[in-house]
């Protein structure tokens, strides 16, 4: 990417506005995240059938969509990108059924998940994971969740370079 090819400050406060304004209404609960959850940190025991997560150096409050978005997109690599390694639907609804059973039982609930559930889960995870990009990632997330979301049909853009993942 050349410096002529970077958006003006001006469009970058302003995209960043409509994100802000976006991403509030997707009501994605704050909680305690890992935030790096690349398959490196996630260690699975199999004797024992145990998953650990390691390197918790950034973690701390954050919308749980955050997290969990960031997760499929560190799916697509890091230095080595590809992209048709985001986790279609069906890999991803069965990671989020998983998810909120567990923690509806880590929070005392019954781990009964409904699909309405789910679905809600998905969506507000794929709003986030198509606006993620962080240091040295250069877009990862949202080439990714492009792609992903051209799969599903339901790409929209708000912006000159904002793009959203339409589903409700």
């Amino acid at each position: 990417m050349e410096i002529d090819d970077l958006p003006t400050l001006d469009i970058l406060v302003s995209e960043i506005e409509v994100l802000k304004e976006h991403l509030s209404q997707v009501k994605s609960p704050v909680v305690l995240c890992h935030n790096d959850l690349l398959c490196k940190n996630i260690i699975y025991i199999e004797t024992q059938g145990l998953v650990k997560f390691i390197d918790y150096e950034y973690s701390g409050y954050n919308y749980q969509a955050f997290d969990i978005g960031n997760h499929f997109n560190e799916f697509a690599g890091v230095s080595e990108l590809d992209f048709s390694m985001y986790p279609p639907k069906e890999i991803q609804v069965e990671w989020l059924t998983s998810y909120l059973r567990a923690y509806k039982e880590c929070t005392g609930c019954e781990p009964v998940v409904t699909d309405l559930e789910v679905l809600k889960l998905y969506v507000q995870v794929n709003k986030f994971a198509l606006n993620i990009t962080g240091p040295g990632e250069n877009t990862v997330g949202m080439k990714a969740c492009v792609l992903h979301c051209l799969k599903q049909q339901c790409l929209g853009r708000i912006g000159s370079n904002v793009w959203y993942c339409k589903q409700k």
